[in-house]
């Protein structure tokens, strides 16, 4: 994610959220903070895809401003304050991961969750008491 100085909240009064990038993840979104910057990103790139990971830091920040300019073609990219990473657990079955532990029966192991795993805590919660 990249925020912006708060002098370019202005430019967006609603989340702005694309169409997926078919690489670099669901897309990226353009939304004013509950201080009224403007957070630009973020993009997702699978880390056991070795070709995906050749991007510099300075090409990430690149790919989110082009894509961000698409949807907020007025904001200045100079108005960069912060950036932020995270790293999120991906696991390789293709699915999330909900099940009693192996070594400890009174823990549930609730892992891989991603997208759209908030809209799914409900869920993942009822599936986990069961």
């Amino acid at each position: 994610y990249l925020l912006l100085n708060r002098e370019q909240g202005y430019l967006a009064k609603h989340t702005l959220f694309p169409c997926p990038d078919p690489v670099l993840g669901k897309g990226v979104l353009v939304q004013t903070t509950l201080w009224g910057n403007l957070i630009l990103g973020p993009t997702a790139r699978d880390t056991y895809l070795k070709d995906k990971m050749d991007m510099t830091d300075e090409d990430v920040q690149k790919f989110i401003l082009s894509k961000c300019k698409d949807l907020v073609p007025d904001f200045d990219s100079k108005q960069v304050i912060h950036g932020f990473v995270g790293a999120r657990a991906k696991n390789s079955t293709g699915d999330w991961i909900i099940e009693e532990s192996s070594v400890n029966s009174n823990f549930i192991q609730a892992a891989g969750i991603d997208s759209p795993g908030l809209a799914g805590s409900p869920a993942i919660a009822l599936e986990g008491v069961k």
